[in-house]
């Protein structure tokens, strides 16, 4: 597959926002950071810590399917317990076992 000459430029200028974005979000976190004064979050005993990439794809991804970039606000990571269970009695449910009985 190859990249025109057009397509390059427009990626790298999508990459240059994106970084420049992201410089802007973190001089905010920054700034906000030094308010907080020593004063700590509550967090969730399941909340884990979201990847800075994993916000780019998941913007990304959005951008793609809105065909806009979108205003992220919040992310969280919910509980897979009842997901993951379903998963995998769908998996095993679609498995067809021959069982010949005499």
């Amino acid at each position: 597959m190859s990249v025109s000459n057009n397509e390059s430029i427009e990626i790298a200028t999508a990459l240059a926002a994106l970084r420049a974005d992201l410089d802007r979000l973190q001089h905010r976190l920054d700034y906000l950071e030094g308010k907080l004064d020593g004063a700590t979050a509550v967090a969730s005993p399941a909340a884990s810590p979201i990847d800075e990439a994993l916000v780019v794809v998941i913007s990304a991804a959005i951008a793609a399917y809105f065909g806009k970039r979108p205003q992220i606000r919040q992310i969280r990571l919910l509980g897979s317990g009842a997901w993951s269970q379903q998963g995998r009695i769908a998996v095993q449910g679609s498995h067809a076992l021959d069982i010949q009985r005499s």
